[in-house]
């Protein structure tokens, strides 16, 4: 007789939050132990832990009257353990749905932080989230009582926490993602293009795209090199396995994220110094073989120079200076590149020409020397060879003067530069 209830009640229990476990009972027996109001779907997720207690209590009072030897003895403890695990795997995915969700209640408003940079609430969020998550699972479902398995010590268990812990970093990934590209609703009556770099106008609080990227590239940093560590403790302090696999996979997306974030912001910031270029090098019709007698550095080259100083601001005001040398270099290289170019399509120097052209390239030279690879020191240098050379000590002693009024001119932009670490050519 108290093996029947003892069954019913299980299978009762069982119907209204493990369905498919009694998928193999007849449907007839099955039809016995509907009748609930409410089915799991139906159920808050946040009633779920409370619902395991009372079956846990349920069960270790059951343990006191079921004779050891009987065959039901372990219905009870199997049906705590599955539904354990259901609990589990359930508030994980609640953690996901929950993490997928945390773009909406981005404020973009900055903490900063000397060593890490600037970074939004977004991170802290995400720490939030599988700190309650895992709190919460560890007093209901994870501490093991008298009589119960560790649910841990099941392989397919372990796999399943460990895919569902992955899942909670591809959310955060995504999170950040739709962070940095997606574009607010705005009215059509704007017209605003996205993709402007000269915007620098906010949309209902939100940044423009070149700075939600670098913005996004700083959370990014921040998650990987403290909040991920700080977690991958936690689940390892509270029993979860395999916790290196979820490490290795935040390392191998975060990176890839942060290729991503990167490579669209320095698109962002090149493109209009690149796009300008030439037609700044033939401002007024300048002709390089009618060219008039040198007075300064060129405004083409102090354009160049004024936009990279400008993206090295926008970066130093909000990443950690590691990432400094990392995208100006960047940038330099890419503008060098085209220099190179620009310098080579010209066919034909006069005098004068020339000493403009040595005196405009060695000026850019000076100014961003240490933040070019060795590649593009290189394609600097052929671009200054390219221009013929005056054997005339008077020339070379105007290119100095030149030169040095230029370094007076631009010794706070100059001073920007100066600052990098030089870079090697990796």
């Amino acid at each position: 007789m108290i093996g029947l209830v003892l069954k019913t009640y299980c299978n009762l229990v069982r119907n209204a939050f493990l369905p498919e476990s009694l998928a193999d009972l007849p449907e007839e027996t099955r039809r016995a132990y509907e009748g609930w109001t409410l089915t799991k779907a139906e159920l808050p997720s946040a009633w779920l832990p409370q619902c395991v207690r009372t079956v846990r209590q349920c069960a270790e009072a059951l343990r006191n009257v079921i004779p050891p030897e009987s065959e039901f003895n372990n219905l009870p403890q199997e049906l705590v353990f599955d539904l354990r695990t259901d609990t589990m795997r359930t508030i994980l995915k609640q953690a996901i749905d929950d993490v997928s969700k945390l773009n909406t209640k981005e404020t973009w408003v900055l903490d900063t932080n000397d060593s890490s940079g600037s970074t939004t609430q977004l991170p802290g969020m995400f720490e939030n989230c599988i700190n309650e998550s895992v709190s919460h699972l560890n007093d209901v479902v994870i501490r093991v009582k008298a009589g119960e398995h560790d649910i841990f010590n099941d392989r397919t268990t372990q796999e399943q926490a460990t895919a569902l812990c992955i899942d909670l970093v591809k959310a955060y990934i995504q999170t950040l993602e739709k962070c940095a590209f997606d574009e607010p609703a705005q009215d059509d009556s704007m017209n605003s293009d996205p993709l402007l770099d000269g915007s620098t106008k906010m949309l209902d609080g939100v940044p423009p795209l070149r700075r939600r990227l670098i913005i996004t590239l700083s959370n990014c940093h921040y998650s990987l090199e403290k909040i991920m560590p700080r977690l991958v403790e936690t689940l390892d302090k509270h029993g979860y396995h395999e916790t290196n696999k979820v490490m290795q996979f935040a390392e191998e997306s975060f990176d890839e994220l942060d290729a991503k974030l990167f490579d669209q912001y320095v698109e962002l910031k090149v493109e209009p110094i690149v796009g300008q270029l030439e037609q700044s090098m033939y401002t007024g019709q300048f002709d390089w073989s009618t060219a008039k007698e040198p007075m300064s550095v060129r405004d083409y080259i102090k354009e160049c120079i004024s936009h990279i100083v400008e993206a090295h601001a926008e970066v130093y005001s909000i990443l950690s200076t590691d990432f400094l040398p990392r995208i100006i270099s960047h940038i330099v290289d890419v503008v060098a590149e085209e220099i190179n170019r620009l310098i080579f399509s010209i066919t034909k120097f006069n005098k004068n020409g020339a000493l403009q052209a040595r005196i405009d390239l060695l000026a850019f030279k000076l100014a961003v020397e240490r933040c070019l690879t060795a590649k593009y020191r290189k394609c600097l240098d052929e671009a200054i060879a390219r221009v013929p050379k005056s054997n005339q000590h008077k020339d070379e002693q105007k290119i100095d003067r030149i030169i040095n009024q230029f370094q007076q001119q631009f010794k706070f932009h100059l001073l920007a530069f100066s600052q990098l670490d030089i870079l090697s050519d990796e």
